[in-house]
């Protein structure tokens, strides 16, 4: 992570606003990481941020705690490797993404961790 980053939690003067992340009141950009986090004080959410953009990682979690999602971003558009999981902790699906399409192999699967799709994807589009 660039440590140029500044740590921030969501609460204390971030807003987003068309897509972009912004110091709240303000047109300034935000650049930093920040936390949201469940009424009950467990985390929602973390995110990296540069020049207003999802850029870094990006995790979600479930109200019990349980990672719900992780994806990687550059430059607002989704990157990279991108997982989900059931609220059992169990993969729900794998795929990754170049430059916010999906690009190679994409996996759908059930609560119990058995396969239900798999396809192959360039540039945003299915060849298998």
């Amino acid at each position: 992570m660039n440590t140029k980053f500044k740590k921030q939690p969501i609460d204390e003067g971030i807003e987003k606003r068309d897509d972009l992340y912004y110091f709240s009141g303000t047109d300034t950009l935000f650049t930093g990481t920040f936390q949201d986090y469940w009424d009950s004080g467990d985390p929602k959410g973390f995110y990296e941020i540069k020049d207003g953009k999802l850029h870094g990682t990006l995790k979600i979690f479930w109200t019990n705690g349980e990672l719900s999602f992780v994806s990687k971003f550059k430059e607002g558009l989704c990157h990279g490797y991108n997982h989900g999981y059931h609220k059992n902790g169990k993969l729900w699906f794998s795929n990754h993404y170049e430059n916010g399409e999906l690009d190679g192999l994409s996996e759908n699967f059930d609560e119990n961790g058995e396969l239900l799709t798999r396809e192959i994807f360039k540039q945003g589009k299915r060849v298998n």
